[in-house]
């Protein structure tokens, strides 16, 4: 019996030992010593599953727009020839003939970075109708459709008029858009643009709440937002058999704005 005493008084110990153990040390360590459990510092390895659970201590998030305006330093158009006839290949080496002549007088602007380039070319027939009766072809029209693009604004009115000179019949989808270059340059002022926005954010944040902003731990970039070609008014010009000369028209683009978004997490102290 006495022994048996022993061995229960020895477990009881034991049990306080083991629940002491895991309540005052094996516990706090599984919370606070883990990386990406609750208590992680901001001085912890970057894990972006971490930033976003929103469980890093001492941080600010914040997100930030900006955005800048251009003028656009490209404009395309978009140039047809058409040409009818009872025979499918007169048809189209009339057509043809036409766009030559169009794409010649084209060139002879000289505009600064002009490219022409064929875009869709077609051939249907024309049908006759009857009631009562299946429809006959009586003649065939070919279109070629040729895009006009160049980086000097100011020639494209010039382009349109030699174009409708030459033979051109349809003009349509003139549009303006961003070189490469541009396209670059202006991304990284909206991106830049909208870093100072966040930053001005979390220092107003962090004024507010006593604090003083340290580093900068994450930052995400949310969007670029680019509009892509701005189309002008759709327009058709068709050339009368008896003008001589057409006035070039007036072609003004309008300012093409690009946005950013971004995600900040500062520390603070």
């Amino acid at each position: 019996m006495e022994k048996y005493i022993k061995n229960d008084l020895n477990f009881r110990k034991m049990s306080k030992l083991v629940f002491f153990l895991l309540i005052f040390v094996i516990l706090p360590v599984i919370i606070f010593g883990i990386p990406g459990c609750i208590g992680v510092g901001p001085s912890m390895e970057y894990n972006p599953e971490v930033v976003k659970s929103g469980i890093v201590r001492n941080t600010i998030f914040v997100n930030g727009q900006g955005a800048t305006k251009v003028m656009p330093d490209k404009a395309l158009v978009d140039i047809t020839t058409t040409s009818e006839n009872e025979s499918s290949e007169k048809a189209m080496d009339e057509c043809s003939k036409i766009a030559q002549a169009v794409i010649s007088a084209i060139q002879k602007t000289q505009a600064e970075n002009l490219t022409t380039e064929t875009s869709s070319i077609n051939l249907e027939p024309l049908y006759y109708y009857v009631e009562n009766q299946p429809p006959k072809i009586y003649a065939y029209r070919a279109s070629l459709t040729v895009k006009v693009s160049t980086t000097e604004i100011t020639k494209m009115g010039q382009v349109i008029a030699n174009a409708v000179e030459a033979g051109a019949s349809t003009l349509s989808s003139i549009r303006f858009d961003l070189t490469d270059a541009l396209k670059e340059d202006a991304q990284k002022k909206a991106l830049k643009n909208a870093l100072d926005d966040a930053r001005k954010k979390a220092q107003t944040i962090a004024e507010s709440m006593g604090l003083r902003l340290d580093k900068v731990y994450y930052i995400s970039e949310i969007e670029t937002y680019y509009p892509g070609p701005i189309y002008a008014a759709e327009e058709t010009i068709l050339k009368s058999a008896e003008a001589q000369e057409v006035t070039p028209p007036p072609i003004t683009p309008e300012e093409m704005e690009i946005t950013a978004n971004i995600q900040v997490c500062f520390t603070f102290k």
